[in-house]
């Protein structure tokens, strides 16, 4: 199979397709970081990345998503669902954030909706992917630490408007939903063997950007905010549970049998000391009558 970029296949990349099919959301990330980032765009100019090439990108992301009219799949139930909720939310509450943040917080309204244009591209989960990726800027972006408190008045505001935090969260999973799901097996041979060609040419040209913003950009959390590095999870702060180590009995070596006692002799009663000194001699006595006659009877 041939592909539109010199007639590279996936056999010829030596790549698996796996790799291919996570491409999108890495361009994703790429081109909207750049969009929402002036500075950052600026960097890589001085290597060769132009309005033109910026454009390509886009341009290139739509078709391998299916939106340039190329491919004519039929997507599952729940691609179908998540289109359709991305669709409301670009519709009406990114006009009603917007309509805040200008009449409220006109410095994030500016960098916000910078070049934002609803109507383009028509995929939905890139406009709104776009519009998450500037929010999640205002909350905890390193360019933008000079203005933290005001952009965290703007996001307060915007939480009174019903775009707070957990609506954000949810409608990042349904960018992710929308993206991720496998067109039907009855999408035709044809529209099936373009898609794998709009596939690779977009693994082309994210490869080849990203590897020159390598050599641009230093700092990890700009190549994060790129999708070229993973970000770092922070460690959890959870207590640990103490566990109670296992109680090891250990064997106890057997004790020998005592030998037998003998009996020991009797001991002589001990006989009491002589008393010393001169001693009274004890003269019986008689308590009888008879034997008490006066001493002049005794001739």
């Amino acid at each position: 199979m041939k592909t539109t970029n010199n007639s590279i296949t996936i056999e010829k990349l030596n790549v698996s397709q796996s790799t291919i099919d996570r491409t999108p959301p890495r361009a994703l990330a790429f081109l909207s970081t750049l969009s929402a980032n002036p500075a950052l765009r600026a960097q890589l100019e001085p290597a060769g990345y132009t309005e033109a090439d910026h454009s390509e990108g886009w341009s290139l992301l739509e078709k391998a998503q299916g939106f340039g009219g190329v491919v004519d799949a039929t997507p599952a139930n729940g691609a179908t669902r998540a289109k359709s909720e991305l669709e409301e939310f670009v519709a009406t509450m990114i006009p009603r954030a917007r309509g805040a943040l200008l009449h409220k917080h006109f410095d994030q309204e500016a960098f916000v909706f910078a070049g934002f244009d609803v109507n383009q591209p028509s995929d939905p989960s890139i406009v709104v992917a776009l519009f998450l990726e500037r929010l999640q800027m205002l909350e905890d972006g390193a360019e933008r630490k000079a203005s933290r408190k005001e952009d965290h008045a703007a996001l307060a505001t915007l939480d009174q408007r019903g775009i707070g935090k957990k609506v954000r969260e949810r409608v990042a999973k349904l960018v992710d939903e929308a993206r991720s799901l496998d067109f039907t097996d009855a999408s035709p041979p044809k529209a099936a063997a373009q898609k794998k060609e709009d596939l690779v040419a977009l693994y082309l040209w994210t490869s080849d950007w990203m590897a020159t913003a390598r050599t641009v950009f230093t700092r990890r959390d700009q190549l994060a905010r790129l999708g070229i590095v993973k970000r770092r999870t922070k460690k959890s702060t959870a207590p640990v549970p103490d566990v109670v180590p296992p109680v090891v009995v250990k064997p106890v070596a057997p004790v020998a049998p005592a030998a037998p006692i003998a009996p020991q002799a009797p001991v002589a009663p001990a006989v009491a000391p002589a008393p010393s000194g001169p001693q009274l001699a004890l003269v019986p006595t008689s308590t009888s009558r008879e034997e008490e006659a006066p001493a002049s009877r005794v001739a």
